[in-house]
């Protein structure tokens, strides 16, 4: 990391890492809370991303900055909220991601807003069956795991969450023990630690969690079948199931994702010899689990197709990647890697997935290009060998015989 001087320290019990760039001319945050829809209580599927809709709004309310953008992701295991501000302005930028802690929250009118913008989101995808196919995936291929509870929310779940479901996960799991902020900007470290410290707004309360605290979101999750999808009918999907280990050996395990899995990747390319094309791809990091899925369009996969690919996984010498490609995969993901460190936003974005072991940490380009082929190569065997196919039929995926 080239001319990025990282810090790291520990105020009011958040976890924080501060990238400084003297080059810079913007400030980037990233706020992440331990927790997302795997933590959703039985019934109230939807809660943790509700409550991301809630806090972006509410930090809003009480730091009116309108310099100051906040955007929100909530995924299994983790919510994320990532923030930009002009460097003039950092010190606002900060008090909006502090107030995410703050005990308040919105009123009637205000949460009854954010539920409805919820619901049109969900609707948006939900109209959309190549978006469900993710959700859907994980909830087949690793079931019991928290990837699978991606897809749970519905009209209905939403609807029944209320005020005081959303203050007992609030105050259970927007805690600063609960939660790691990543700054990357180039004021100095010491001048943000000094206003972290001196914030003067309401902290929710850090205790220790008592096993006898009477917390509906510690209700076990609800028995949820996983709805029927008639127009997914005649898909089929690949999906690699992996192990966070295996995804959090850094720069290896990235290289090798887009040896596999990018445009012209070795899926695709066995694909392509049987006239089939990849038609959608995505990659669900989960608490313990990736899970990365691959689509074609309505099509019965040929047995050839089905052959060659059991070979693939397998490891069969004719469909290995290469020296040469290897080395295109690596020059690739470092220019990619590089490009993005350039900017704020990207740079605490990469912080936040290194830190979270669901990348590599940010590094220079040469850094990069000396990971040896050898452990790019091992990273790819292990992907294919967790590899299974699945077929739609009847609106539901089953696993292909290969």
């Amino acid at each position: 990391m080239s001319e990025v001087e990282l810090t790291h320290v520990t105020v009011g019990g958040l976890e924080v890492c501060l990238a400084t760039v003297p080059w810079a001319r913007s400030f980037a945050a990233v706020l992440q809370v331990g927790s997302g829809c795997g933590a959703d209580p039985g019934g109230l599927a939807g809660l943790a991303h509700l409550c991301e809709h809630e806090r972006i709004a509410h930090a809003a309310r009480l730091v009116p900055a309108a310099e100051v953008t906040v955007n929100g992701l909530t995924e299994s295991g983790w919510t994320r909220f990532q923030c930009s501000a002009d460097v003039t302005t950092w010190r606002s930028a900060v008090d909006r991601v502090l107030a995410m802690f703050d005990p308040g929250q919105l009123d009637n009118a205000g949460l009854a807003a954010e539920t409805s913008a919820m619901l049109i989101e969900m609707e948006r995808t939900g109209g959309r069956p190549a978006l469900r196919l993710g959700p859907l995936m994980a909830a087949a291929a690793l079931p019991g795991s928290d990837l699978a509870r991606l897809g749970e929310a519905s009209a209905d779940t939403v609807h029944a969450i209320g005020h005081e479901d959303m203050k007992v996960f609030l105050d259970r799991h927007y805690r600063p023990g609960n939660a790691r902020l990543i700054v990357a900007s180039p004021v100095p470290a010491d001048e943000i630690v000094t206003h972290l410290s001196a914030w003067d707004g309401p902290w929710r309360a850090d205790d220790p969690l008592r096993a006898d605290d009477p917390l509906r979101a510690d209700d076990p999750p609800g028995a949820v079948a996983s709805p029927a999808v008639p127009e997914l009918d005649g898909t089929w999907v690949v999906t690699l199931a992996v192990s966070r280990p295996a995804t959090s050996q850094g720069v290896a395990a990235a290289v090798a994702g887009k040896v596999t899995l990018d445009g012209d990747g070795l899926i695709e390319r066995v694909s392509r010899r049987h006239g089939h094309r990849v038609t959608g791809a995505a990659v669900l990091h989960g608490g313990s689990h990736d899970l990365a899925v691959l689509s074609w369009g309505t099509a019965q996969p040929s047995a050839a197709v089905l052959r060659d690919m059991r070979r693939l996984f397998d490891g069969d010498p004719e469909f290995s990647a290469g020296r040469e490609r290897l080395e295109r995969a690596r020059h690739l993901a470092a220019v990619t890697h590089s490009f993005e460190h350039q900017t704020m936003s990207g740079l605490a974005g990469q912080l936040a997935r290194w830190l979270n072991r669901t990348g590599p940490r940010p590094m220079s380009v040469d850094d990069f290009r000396s990971v040896p082929l050898r452990d790019i190569g091992e990273s790819v065997a292990a992907l294919l060998s967790a590899a299974r196919l699945w077929h739609w039929d009847a609106g539901r995926p089953n696993p292909l015989e290969m």
